[in-house]
Order: structure tokens, then sequence, then C-alpha cells
């Protein structure tokens, strides 16, 4: 790791958006995802299961609002 640590209230985490943005930050891979967690604030990370990551996340707040890429190997037609 970086060494890096931010500490983050899931109660306060608003939002989760899939991104490949190489803005820097404690993420190890461009396959990220940016947590928002106040009005300007957030962080991009990269779990080693993002799925996994966002689902226990929104368990514990379904407050949160996710949003994926689109998949192109998903679309139908």
């Amino acid at each position: 790791g970086f060494g890096y640590r931010l500490k983050i209230q899931i109660d306060k985490i608003t939002k989760i958006r899939e991104t490949n943005n190489p803005l820097s930050s404690p993420a190890a891979s461009f396959d990220r995802l940016a947590i928002y967690y106040s009005k300007t604030g957030f962080v991009m990370i990269s779990p080693k299961n993002k799925k996994d990551f966002i689902n226990r996340l929104t368990e514990l707040n379904p407050a949160i609002d996710v949003i994926l890429k689109i998949d192109s190997s998903d679309r139908n037609g």
C-alpha cells in the first residue's frame, strides 16, 4: 500500500461512482471507485472486490447512490 489512510463514516457517504480518472490518489489501479462523503469531499480507491465492497456499503447505508460504468458487453441487442 501507499501508507495513506482516511477514515470516512459510512453514514456520511453519499455516492459511489466507478471511474478510470488518472488523478493522483491512494488507489493502486486506474479501475477505481470514487467515494463521495460530503458536498466537495471525495477519495478514489481500488478495492480488491468492487462488487462486494459496494454491496457491503449499501447494506450499511442504503441511501448511497451508486453509479456504475456501462459495460458494452452487458448491452442487449
